[in-house]
């Protein structure tokens, strides 16, 4: 059933390609014909051309001068310019064109003169009364600076003098390129609004471009294709070519640069072609082919690359007919390029279509140029008809493309943003104290990830126990079923759905959908966060993956965290009574005994325990510290709330309170006293004692000087009361 399935699969691709073969092939022919056949169909085009009227004298002397066309030549020296199959003729000849103004009948207005061509080299305007006197003469072409022209535009453009519209026109004409010289009459009002509607044109058409340009760019560096590298390139050239031809080039980009604007008409050409061929040796995968096509494209490239180089230096006809030679060729390469490959979808045969129909009308512009095909509108216009045409089509073509790839793209963007979040979140890490924040921070990420609007964090902690953390970052502490506790113990790291006795286990009601993410680092697993919602949601396979991957992350950065906090109490705390050690305590108090107002008092107290080497030398070390951790305790249940409480060393404690009220300060460490005294410690299994402290306060007055003076003074009252028989508070009295 599958090599059936397969079978009818390879029939229906071949069937494709032979359609699409057939359908371009076709549609090559009609293009082609219709510009064979379409002369008739742009007589409007002509309204304005004066071709007709055209005579042209061949000086391959280049020695003639006006005076001698005027003088010494009769009209038997001259040939009808359309009949002299001189157009598009590369000669290194002037050619003289003669226009007899008379048989225009032209009449009342001014008029002008255009010479549509802007690549000829040199043009010389001469306007001639009918007695033979030169009136006006105008030296121009792209050899000489732009501001040698009369006025100011892409084309040779000459005013006539309105007072010997009776005369003669002759115009001087050399080119170092092919020859064309289509001349055109305009009245003013014509002119500028047939300027008006070309500009607008071609705005349109170079703005194409531009987006075209941009776009695959765009393309080339988000999807890192080089076929739209290729592309873009190929674009570029192209675009820079019609630039050379519309004469925007030598007016706008490498202005007055005339050497290179002749030699970038073979340049470009040659370019193009060179990067097609590279865009199609991509888009064909032309490597996978047969040995013989990897070979015409090897051939192609050297020979494009060669001809792009020798324009400077070979003659320009020579550079352009290699040049047109090479499109040709790109072609016909390109032709054969699809027949043998195997197109996939849509999008494969829409690029097809639009760079086909596009090479189509290249081909035929150029050839109108070399006169092959009648001067046409599909061979004046038929580069930019192509650009609209291929525009829409590769539009088309884009589409699909992007749909193809939409889901990679989403979950790249995703992962993206995952990756992204999870650097931030390590970058958090550093400022975070708290695992409650990390827990905010982490629930708020899971909202922006996905659609689940409901979260729940649950981590085992080392009591057995288990704490629920909801989107608020509120942790509540619970003890969970068996069915839960198996769901914390599972071997797979995978995104799985909770069951409704799974959530109800948790307290979650009227949940709809739900998915489990465990939470595991370094091989251990700690807990699970649990999204859920109530309404159907849904999360795809690679967007799991990913959630798997950044909760692993977020399980290194608790952990990490926790570690963190350790660090920071073994540094912070006494190990055995987790007070804070002798050095954060002087920090601390410090900072008390340096802030406040004068009506704010500050005190110390130290505190030892009575007889404590007894008890150590009678019920060993074990017994002594457990009696240190026991006082340590009721120390930290009786001390005022903003109280700094610290080990000062072995039995010795020390308190740093800011109090106003002293007598308040005595009577909470008298009441400590009393509690301890009244408290039985044990210290062994059947032994337990009563213990006492003696304590000594001491009072921040004007005249102290430092933290370490009124310790000293309340160590003194320590001793004092030690020596008073133990079991007593002492108070410097000193203010």
């Amino acid at each position: 059933m599958r090599s059936s399935s397969s079978f009818q699969k390879k029939r229906s691709d071949m069937r494709s390609r032979k359609s699409v073969s057939v359908a371009l092939v076709a549609l090559a022919v009609v293009v082609l014909l219709v510009a064979l056949f379409s002369e008739t169909v742009i007589s409007s085009e002509k309204r304005n051309s004066i071709e007709a009227y055209q005579e042209v004298l061949i000086d391959e002397t280049k020695a003639l001068g006006i005076q001698d066309i005027i003088n010494d030549r009769t009209d038997s020296d001259y040939v009808d310019y359309k009949t002299s199959g001189v157009s598009s003729t590369i000669k290194d000849s002037n050619y003289w064109i003669h226009i007899p103004l008379v048989e225009l009948k032209l009449k009342g207005d001014e008029y002008l003169i255009e010479v549509s061509k802007p690549h000829l080299s040199q043009v010389e305007f001469f306007q001639v009364s009918k007695e033979g006197e030169v009136v006006k003469v105008i030296k121009t072409g792209r050899n000489r600076p732009f501001s040698s022209r009369e006025i100011m535009y892409k084309s040779f453009l000459f005013e006539l003098d309105s007072h010997h519209l009776d005369g003669e026109l002759y115009l001087m004409i050399n080119t170092e390129s092919y020859l064309q010289a289509p001349t055109k009459l305009w009245t003013h009002d014509e002119f500028i609004k047939e300027s008006t509607q070309s500009s607008l044109v071609l705005g349109v058409f170079y703005g194409a471009l531009v987006i075209m340009i941009v776009y695959n760019s765009f393309l080339a560096f988000s999807l890192k294709e080089f076929k739209y590298l290729f592309y873009v390139l190929f674009v570029i050239s192209f675009t820079c070519l019609q630039l050379v031809w519309d004469g925007y080039s030598y007016q706008y980009v490498w202005i007055n640069a005339s050497y290179w604007d002749t030699v970038a008409n073979p340049f470009f050409i040659s370019q193009s072609s060179l990067w097609l061929m590279a865009f199609n040796w991509s888009f064909f995968e032309v490597a996978t082919r047969s040995k013989w096509l990897i070979r015409a494209y090897q051939a192609f490239f050297i020979a494009a690359v060669a001809a792009s180089v020798s324009v400077f230096a070979l003659p320009m006809a020579s550079s352009i007919y290699a040049g047109a030679s090479l499109s040709i060729v790109a072609l016909m390469v390109s032709i054969l390029s699809f027949v043998v490959s195997k197109p996939k979808n849509k999008s494969h045969f829409l690029y097809i279509a639009a760079w086909s129909v596009f090479f189509y009308m290249s081909v035929l512009s150029t050839m109108g140029g070399f006169n092959l095909i009648p001067y046409s509108i599909l061979a004046v216009h038929g580069v930019k008809i192509g650009i609209i045409i291929l525009i829409v089509f590769f539009s088309l073509a884009l589409t699909f493309k992007i749909n193809e790839i939409e889901e990679l793209r989403i979950a790249e963007v995703e992962k993206g943003n995952l990756l992204k979040r999870l650097h931030m979140m390590s970058i958090k890490t550093t400022s975070i104290r708290k695992l409650d924040s990390l827990y905010q921070n982490m629930l708020q990420d899971y909202k922006e990830f996905t659609s689940y609007e409901s979260m729940l964090i649950c981590l085992a902690s080392e009591d057995q126990t288990y704490d629920l953390i909801d989107q608020f970052a509120k942790i509540t502490r619970v003890t969970l079923n068996t069915a839960t506790i198996q769901m914390l113990d599972q071997k797979n790291a995978d995104v799985t759905v909770g069951t409704d006795d799974f959530l109800k286990s948790l307290g979650i009601t009227g949940a709809v959908s739900s998915l489990i993410i465990p939470l595991e680092s370094r091989k251990n697993k700690t807990g699970f966060v649990l999204l859920h919602s109530k309404v159907q949601r849904t999360v795809s396979d690679q967007v799991k993956e990913l959630l798997t991957d950044y909760t692993y992350q977020i399980s290194m950065t608790i952990e990490n965290i926790v570690l963190l906090d350790r660090l920071r109490l073994s540094a912070e705390r006494d190990s055995l009574t987790t007070l804070y050690n002798r050095r954060t305590f002087f920090e601390k108090a410090q900072k008390l005994f340096s802030m406040g107002d004068e009506d704010d008092r500050f005190s110390i107290v130290m505190i030892d325990i009575d007889h404590f080497k007894r008890i150590n030398d009678q019920f060993g070390h074990v017994a002594g510290d457990k009696v240190i951790v026991d006082i340590a305790n009721l120390m930290i249940g009786n001390c005022p709330e903003h109280a700094v409480a610290g080990r000062y060393g072995g039995e010795e404690f020390i308190i740093a309170i800011r109090s106003n009220d002293s007598k308040r300060v005595e009577k909470t460490i008298d009441d400590l006293r009393k509690t301890i005294m009244e408290t039985r410690f044990e210290l062994s299994d059947s032994t337990t004692e009563q213990m006492t402290i003696s304590s000594g306060i001491a009072f921040k007055t004007t005249a102290t000087r430092s933290l370490d003076e009124l310790i000293e003074r309340a160590d003194d009252m320590l001793y004092r009361a030690k020596d008073s028989g133990r079991n007593v508070v002492m108070v410097d009295e000193k203010e």
